[in-house]
């Protein structure tokens, strides 16, 4: 019986990466695509490379998961919205996080902070 394919993406190889990687190698085949930028002058390349992974792969897969939420993921999410794919995004750290007194979490940033919900 063969496992369905899933496409792992994330900003870098960590041991929290590769503990979920190999978790998820249980039940599928994982397919990672690290989206690494070693400058930030070279992130619209990275983009532009992602984008046509994409465009020629998303299809290949059952599901696409996104470690973090950041700007890694929103690609694929778009692309997985876009063929009817699930997503499902990894939470962690900042992502999470909302400290006022520390000025700690990513609704903080301008935008970001615009986008959260009333509490």
């Amino acid at each position: 019986m063969t496992k369905d394919k899933i496409l792992f993406v994330y900003p870098n190889k960590s041991s929290f990466v590769n503990k979920d990687v190999e978790l998820l190698s249980l039940h599928y085949e994982v397919v990672g695509y690290e989206f690494k930028v070693k400058h930030k002058l070279l992130t619209p390349f990275a983009f532009i490379k992602q984008f046509f992974f994409l465009l020629f792969s998303v299809l290949k897969f059952k599901l696409v998961i996104c470690q973090l939420s950041a700007y890694h993921s929103l690609l694929p999410a778009l692309f997985a919205k876009v063929t009817s794919r699930p997503c499902i995004i990894f939470l962690g750290g900042t992502d999470c996080a909302h400290f006022p007194s520390i000025k700690y979490g990513n609704f903080f940033r301008p935008f970001l902070g615009s986008l959260k919900s009333p509490a």
